[in-house]
């Protein structure tokens, strides 16, 4: 059973790992509809990165999906579509960053202030 379990988590994680991510920029979307997808979610649009395999496969339930990620205490990715129920181009769910979707983020200070060449560089540039 252990060995099993084993298994199966690096079979998994060999998945997450070869995901090719692509810019949200490059995933082939309407200007129009992601401006009224983040205006109806009342958010901050930020860039965001996602799996290569999750648009196609979102789009083959909802060809007019648009995805956009809004910034905040807790960044979301947004999946807008038309609605059958309203009628209305509308948000329909909501989902923290995950494996297959995350924001684009400035690159940390290299080295970190937590090693030792960078509490150096940092104790010279303080007493400089």
């Amino acid at each position: 059973m252990r060995l099993l379990l084993i298994v199966s988590c690096l079979l998994f994680s060999t998945g997450i790992a070869g995901a090719q991510m692509l810019l949200n920029d490059s995933i082939g979307k309407d200007p129009a509809k992601e401006k009224l997808c983040a205006l109806r979610t009342k958010g901050k649009t930020a860039p965001f990165e996602i799996d290569s395999r999750y648009v196609p496969s979102a789009r083959s339930f909802r060809p007019d999906a648009t995805f956009i990620a809004i910034d905040g205490t807790s960044p979301q990715f947004v999946e807008c579509y038309l609605r059958q129920g309203t009628g209305r181009f509308e948000p329909d769910s909501y989902s923290p960053e995950q494996s297959y979707w995350h924001l684009i983020r400035p690159k940390g200070f290299q080295p970190g202030i937590n090693t030792q060449i960078g509490i150096s560089m940092a104790l010279c540039r303080l007493f400089a």
